[in-house]
């Protein structure tokens, strides 16, 4: 199954700056023969970041690996809900990381 990736994972990855940046490389690398896709919520955020240049973007997100024309269906909103609800379950039980690698 492939992971979604989060819009802050890709802002890492782009900016690039330790400590973040190298950690973001080395995760998607990790996970990249799962598939890795980035959902249109994402997508969107991603437009400053380009400063709205679509080619750039889609270029960038090819190069790196990360999907961006998958379908999103419902299953997939649930899947995701499920998903945050544990992390933020188990950040507020003390437990995991401020900044989470992937929702």
């Amino acid at each position: 199954m492939p992971w979604v990736v989060d819009t802050c994972l890709v802002i890492d990855l782009l900016d690039g700056r330790e400590p973040f940046g190298l950690a973001a490389a080395h995760f998607l690398e990790a996970h990249l023969a799962d598939g890795l896709i980035v959902c249109p919520i994402t997508f969107v955020e991603l437009a400053p970041a380009f400063d709205g240049d679509l080619t750039v973007q889609r270029k960038f997100l090819t190069d790196s690996g990360l999907r961006h024309d998958e379908d999103w269906q419902p299953a997939d909103t649930l899947a995701a809900h499920a998903a945050w609800h544990r992390v933020i379950r188990r950040r507020r039980a003390g437990h995991g990381g401020r900044r989470p690698v992937a929702d």
